[in-house]
This record gives C-alpha cells, structure tokens and sequence, in this order.
C-alpha cells in the first residue's frame, strides 16, 4: 500500500514554563499548514530549507498535517484517490518489482524516477512564538512520523534519520535554544521511507536471495509496514 509511506503526523508546539520566572501554564501550538516537495528536486540543504527567509524556485505543495505524501498529492490533483475504483493502479508502489510488473513506474510525477517514493521528501512550515514566551522552555512534540525523519529548525539540525525511526513513532525535542520568540521561525522535517517496501501480495517468509519479500535481511515484518 502506497499511502503507508512516508508520513508525517501531527506537531505541536509546546511552550513550557522556565525554571526561575514566575510560574505560568503551558501552551500548545499545532503546526498544521506546511509544504512538501520531493528531495529529487531539492538540492539545497536542511540547514538552507528550514531558514525562515527560504525560497525556492521549485514549487511546493501545501498539506495540511497530518499526512502521508502521497495523501498531500492526492489532495493536490498529482495523484487520483487511491482508495476509489482501480485507481491504486494508476499510481507507482514502492517497490520497484510490483511497479515493474505493473508498468506502473509511467504514472510517476517525477520525471525520470519511475518510483517516486525511493528518495525522501520535505515538509516545511513556519511559525511564530511571542515576543512575551522570551525566556521560556519550547519542546516539539512529533505525534507519528513514518519510517524515518531528520529535522531541522532555524537552519539547526536537532536530530537525523538514526534517532528518528518507527511506525507511527512519536518523538519530543527540546528546542529553546533555536526558537526566536517574536520573529518568524523556520521548521524543516525530512521524512525517509521505509528501510525495506516490500513487494503487495507476497508472503511474509518468502525468500528471494538473500532478502525475504516482506521484511528484508531478517523477514521482520515491523521493518515494511505501517501498523501490525
């Protein structure tokens, strides 16, 4: 299944109070409004991506949180709703030898790269704190990402694919050395695929070569899908 892939879950931004100020009640933020695009047409950096001052050339797509990547292109016209009729058929699989099989790879809307979902894929947003919470503690609080994701804030790398990794996998960072209270602020998330996308249909133990069909190297079925 495609949509599995990839996912980004909800954010939120977490101000809590500050050892030594008069105590104060914690606030949330959800970060909801963010654009995506392809790492095969970014060339630039995290450190580059997450400033707040970014621009690009290339277009972005804007998506709304949480999401898959392949649900934000649906919701952008790329792609048609997978889950209506046979048109799951009308758009690339994760694994090469189903798309093969299926002459899927010329529904790509990567040009050149018949799997659009190899290479990993941003989501950037922006976001502000006031000037009032200087001084206080900020944490960012991931609800789920899938499989793996990297994240940058204000052109600072806070954590990288090796210490984000999971299905639906919630992580919380303590980031009130990057956010600038009272100015735009700049958030950059790289989410990578699964480690091993398995091929639909097959069995979970089947063996091809050294790699089982589901699973990879072990045949560990928490390694290529979204939830037992």
């Amino acid at each position: 299944m495609t949509d599995t892939l990839l996912r980004l879950g909800c954010l939120i931004l977490a101000s809590a109070v500050s050892t030594g100020l008069r105590p104060q009640g914690a606030k949330q933020v959800k970060l909801v409004n963010f654009e995506l695009q392809s790492s095969v047409l970014m060339d630039e950096p995290g450190e580059m991506i997450s400033a707040p001052d970014f621009r690009s050339e290339v277009y972005w797509f804007p998506v709304k949180v949480p999401s898959t990547v392949l649900s934000g292109l649906v919701a952008n016209k790329v792609y048609p709703d997978p889950y209506s009729g046979l048109n799951n058929m009308l758009i690339p699989d994760a694994s090469d030898e189903f798309n093969r099989t299926y002459n899927l790879g010329k529904f790509s809307h990567l040009p050149g790269h018949p799997n659009p979902w190899q290479k990993p894929y941003w989501y950037r947003t922006q976001f502000r704190v006031p000037a009032s919470d200087r001084g206080r503690h900020f944490q960012l609080i991931f609800k789920g990402i899938n499989y793996r994701a990297a994240v940058w804030i204000n052109g600072k790398q806070i954590a990288d694919s090796t210490d984000m990794a999971g299905m639906f996998a919630q992580y919380s960072f303590d980031i009130s050395e990057y956010v600038k209270p009272g100015e735009e602020n700049g958030l950059a998330v790289k989410i990578y695929p699964l480690d091993y996308p398995g091929l639909p249909a097959a069995e979970q133990l089947e063996a091809l070569g050294d790699f089982y069909l589901n699973g990879g190297p072990t045949g560990d079925i928490g390694k290529n899908v979204t939830m037992l």
